[in-house]
């Protein structure tokens, strides 16, 4: 484990952490309120624009996959890096698309580039925590990817109103090159030389040798199935509050930035309560709390779908609690590894990206309806607690063998 920070240094260490970490958030949410402007200009249906979304977590679980190894064998650096460079250049190429084909290749580069950042701040924070102190680290990390969905909309509606969708992209872009000229000047290498990977090969295969572990397994279905809620909101709430409730994509911004907020509170909440009560018990109670508030908005999105709040209470609440549960189930799943935190990092990624592109799969199926995102968020809900019941005692440390647990 590296030497003690400072509060000052930990305070610019989950600042840094948590921007890189904003590149998902920031890339979905500023665009969100003008996905049906989008559909109208390259004449594509709505249906093909939310591929967009698909597409970019699509891209993301590939480049998690990618990233967690590379940094087990060459550090945490380099391979931040050049994700972030990939991710300025395909933001730049998305700004400059003609058709909505291009788009969604473009947005897959992106999102693949975009991927190094989440990768890289979960092992870096494994790097250097573990327990209570990582999952309070984790909760300040979050508050500050936290601002991303807060501003994202909001920035995403006044664009629009003074220029296209494309300058989102272009915003992004220089977003990307700004994390990467941060992270050159302000991050240290954290994965010192006797802990890397010996080769490329053993640090794949550093995948295969976490994935069988049942907290790492367990924790990445959680994952899924919490991101999967999420990923229900994010494709479907442009539709169902912009076509159905009528509001227009400024008024839209602000009820998501509204949520987003409820995102941060929770997270708040959670660095408070962690150290107290533990990310087990925290994480397990927000669970149940979760699960409650999307049966309830599964009744708002059906039973009283003309009403407003009933489908934006419950919603507020679903979202807010996902701020206490994911630096919780996050620390949980890491816990056991060290050296090999790069690819439990991947394992975890990839299985967010995949419960968000099997959710959008399955929105894509059901009719437009408030329903249907109310639903899909009450399943994932539910999915969630089901699994939290799972977890048993802490595990044990997870042998590294070869120089990777040098």
């Amino acid at each position: 484990m590296s030497a003690a920070l400072t509060p000052k240094a930990r305070a610019k260490l989950a600042m840094l952490l948590g921007g890189i970490s904003a590149v998902a958030p920031l890339s979905t949410d500023m665009y969100l309120p003008a996905l049906p402007g989008i559909a109208t200009e390259l004449g594509a249906s709505n249906a093909a624009v939310q591929h967009t979304l698909v597409a970019f977590f699509a891209g993301m679980a590939a480049g998690q996959l990618i990233y967690g190894p590379l940094s087990d064998r060459y550090g945490r650096r380099r391979p931040l890096m050049f994700g972030l460079l990939l991710y300025a250049l395909a933001s730049l190429g998305c700004a400059l698309a003609g058709a909505v084909d291009a788009l969604i290749v473009l947005r897959a580069l992106q999102a693949a580039g975009g991927a190094a950042g989440m990768v890289v701040a979960r092992a870096v924070v494994r790097d250097r925590y573990t327990g209570a102190e990582a999952a309070h680290f984790m909760a300040l990390m979050m508050l500050t990817t936290g601002l991303a969905p807060i501003l994202g909309p909001i920035v995403g509606g006044g664009l629009l109103a003074l220029a296209s969708w494309r300058a989102m992209f272009g915003l992004m872009a220089a977003f990307g090159l700004a994390a990467a000229i941060a992270v050159h000047l302000g991050l240290a290498e954290t994965h010192a030389e006797n802990r890397r990977a010996e080769s490329i090969g053993h640090s794949l295969l550093g995948l295969v040798r976490v994935l069988p572990h049942p907290v790492l397994a367990l924790s990445a279905f959680a994952v899924a199935v919490e991101f999967g809620s999420v990923f229900s909101y994010l494709s479907s709430s442009p539709f169902v509050f912009i076509d159905h409730f009528g509001l227009s994509p400024q008024h839209y911004s602000w009820m998501f930035a509204l949520n987003s907020i409820g995102f941060v509170a929770g997270a708040r909440l959670n660095a408070r309560l962690v150290g107290r009560h533990g990310p087990m018990r925290v994480m397990r109670a927000a669970v149940s709390v979760q699960a409650l508030a999307g049966l309830a908005l599964f009744a708002g999105t059906t039973l009283l779908r003309q009403h407003l709040l009933a489908t934006a209470i419950p919603l507020f609440c679903v979202i807010a609690v996902v701020g206490m549960v994911m630096p919780n189930i996050t620390v949980i799943a890491m816990a056991p590894f060290g050296a090999q935190a790069g690819a439990a990092s991947s394992v975890l990624g990839v299985t967010q990206s995949l419960g968000a592109v099997v959710a959008g799969a399955l929105v894509g199926l059901l009719p437009e309806h408030p329903g249907s995102m109310g639903g899909a968020m009450a399943g994932f809900a539910l999915l969630a607690w089901i699994a939290s019941r799972g977890y048993g005692a802490p595990s044990a440390p997870v042998a590294e063998p070869g120089r990777a647990g040098g």
